[in-house]
């Protein structure tokens, strides 16, 4: 990052760049996010079909 203050980013880089620089963290974490919610409803469905089965 150059020394300038964030608002005078704003004013003076291309968005296209401040556009990227900015929302590539929110997209990280909703990434993360996503495979951490997909992983949990995977193990969550192995250990309840397991106590199905002892139940039966």
């Amino acid at each position: 990052m150059s020394g300038l203050s964030k608002v005078e980013r704003l004013s003076t880089e291309k968005i296209g760049k401040l556009l990227l620089e900015m929302s590539s963290q929110t997209t990280f974490s909703l990434l993360v996010y996503a495979i951490y919610s997909i992983t949990d409803s995977c193990f969550l469905s192995v250990g309840i079909n397991s106590r199905a089965k002892i139940a039966e």
